[in-house]
């Protein structure tokens, strides 16, 4: 129940966020979507309880949403002309690797 609190809030708040902020430039998203991510870590580590693991959870899940679009953003106008998709699709990679060793260190 309480890993649903990064669902919910990406659920609840993307359109939002999303709205807020479509005229910041690409890179300064990635940017401060990566700084909230980062920063809110420091609730957990000021206050360890549970309701700060989940504020902190709801915290991350906004840094993710303002970082994620304008990432994939980023990348796509990176790319050479007609190459758009084997960027996007490397961009991608690290999310796989990650699955896969994940998968062989935290078992089934």
């Amino acid at each position: 129940m309480l890993l649903m609190a990064d669902s919910l809030t990406v659920i609840a708040l993307q359109m939002a966020v999303s709205i807020l902020t479509q005229k910041m430039p690409a890179f300064r998203g990635i940017t401060l979507g990566t700084l909230i991510s980062g920063l809110a870590w420091l609730l957990l580590v000021l206050h360890p309880s549970v309701i700060m693991a989940v504020a902190t959870l709801i915290v991350v899940a906004i840094g993710e949403i303002t970082q994620q679009p304008r990432y994939y953003e980023y990348i796509s106008r990176l790319a050479p002309s007609g190459q758009q998709g084997t960027y996007m699709g490397f961009a991608f990679l690290p999310i796989g690797i990650g699955s896969l060793v994940a998968d062989g260190l935290a078992g089934s």
